[in-house]
């Protein structure tokens, strides 16, 4: 799966299939993992930005004006996937129209558009709009004009997105902050944007019989090196949090500049406690959440934060800023997990501390964290009001 918009399409194309519904999956690279019995149909891109260094190749497998277009928008700065995927996805589905509804997983290109005019109903999620991912990525360039000019070409397909969501008749979000987060950014009435939180599956992501929570550990799980994962303020927390404790510190995923990272955790004095995992699969994960005493979010915006759902369905407690949808998914502060205020590093280091000092405590808020994951958030959930949208699209269209 790849990275959290993998997670949902596998597990709600699998809810949606178990009650009954006929699910295709139209997809271009990286390629999903589904359920047997959830139609997978590959749309070949050119693939630019995992193959960067075969421009040469890249070059040979151009067919089309849309392969021309992706090739010269990826070396002219731009990110034109949403846009060429959602020409493709229009080719195809003008070809093929044997389907109920179009769920478009945040794409929001203006191929939707065009399947309205062809008469499809049209449901999109927006699991938070990416302005706010620009604008911290704008805020951490500085004044630096050749890095502000980069970032605001990369992010120019928001214009898209923005002129698509107020066109559409129904939105999903997948926390009540994106929901709000996503009118003001795009300009949409939240009377039009539903509320769907995401779900975990709490027979896969539970505590491992055979772990053992280590006393000093810290998990985290990194989706993405960017400033919006606030890693900036881990590596800070952690730096205050060394010269009182033992800790060790484990993140899942890589940094996007190696050398850089090490330099800068050499700097905090804390690269021996900092270990960097790379990308693992479901069981190393669960395996990863289960012998971790607390799991870190220091992310300053979510639009649902999957990982803390996931770490408390592990039974390991959380601890993160009270950013996003972070206090929607974690509850109330003390419960489940700790909530420090946002920015604010003494306190994120303060809370991870508290709990690693005090493992009983830590281990109450782990089983809490689990009640709630079990009780609140769960894919059958999300599947059934997500068809129930659908049937409301339906209605609307006809």
């Amino acid at each position: 799966m790849s990275g959290g918009q993998g997670v949902y399409v596998h597990y709600l194309s699998r809810g949606l299939r178990d009650l009954g519904h006929e699910v295709t999956v139209v997809s271009g690279p990286p390629y999903p993992e589904l359920d047997e019995g959830v139609d997978l149909v590959r749309l070949p891109s050119l693939d630019f930005f995992s193959r960067l260094d075969e421009s040469l190749a890249v070059m040979r497998d151009i067919r089309s004006p849309i392969d021309l277009y992706e090739y010269v928008a990826v070396k002219g700065g731009f990110f034109p996937e949403p846009l060429t995927f959602g020409m493709r996805v229009f080719q195809y589905l003008r070809q093929h129209n044997g389907f109920d509804v179009v769920h478009d997983n945040q794409s929001l290109h203006y191929g939707l558009l065009g399947l309205q005019r062809l008469g499809y109903p049209v449901v999109a999620t927006v699991h938070h709009p990416i302005h706010i991912d620009r604008d911290y990525a704008l805020a951490a360039a500085g004044s630096s004009w050749s890095e502000l000019l980069k970032l605001r070409r990369w992010y120019s397909f928001l214009g898209m997105q923005a002129f698509v969501s107020r066109r559409l008749p129904l939105l999903i979000s997948v926390s009540e902050s994106a929901r709000r987060e996503s009118g003001r950014a795009f300009n949409v009435p939240t009377e039009r944007i539903h509320t769907v939180y995401n779900g975990v599956d709490a027979e896969e992501f539970c505590m491992s019989p055979q772990a053992r929570r280590h006393p000093s550990r810290v998990l985290v799980v990194n989706s993405a090196d960017t400033p919006l994962k606030g890693l900036d303020h881990l590596y800070g927390a952690i730096e205050r949090l060394v010269c009182r404790r033992p800790v060790e510190v484990h993140i899942v995923g890589q940094p996007k500049d190696p050398e850089r990272t090490q330099r800068e955790l050499c700097r905090r004095g804390i690269d021996r406690h900092v270990h960097f995992l790379g990308k693992l699969d479901r069981e190393q994960l669960v395996e990863a959440y289960s012998t971790a005493t607390v799991a870190v979010l220091p992310s300053l915006y979510e639009g649902f934060g999957l990982p803390a759902a996931e770490a408390m369905a592990c039974e390991a407690p959380v601890v993160a800023y009270r950013a996003g949808a972070l206090p929607e998914v974690v509850g109330t502060d003390g419960a489940a997990g700790l909530l420090a205020p946002k920015g604010d590093q003494e306190a994120l280091a303060h809370a991870i501390g508290t709990l690693l000092d005090d493992p009983d405590r830590a281990m109450r808020m782990g089983l809490a964290g689990r009640e709630r994951v079990v009780r609140r958030f769960n894919w059958d959930r999300t599947a059934r009001e997500t068809a129930a949208l659908y049937e409301e699209a339906g209605a609307r269209s006809r």
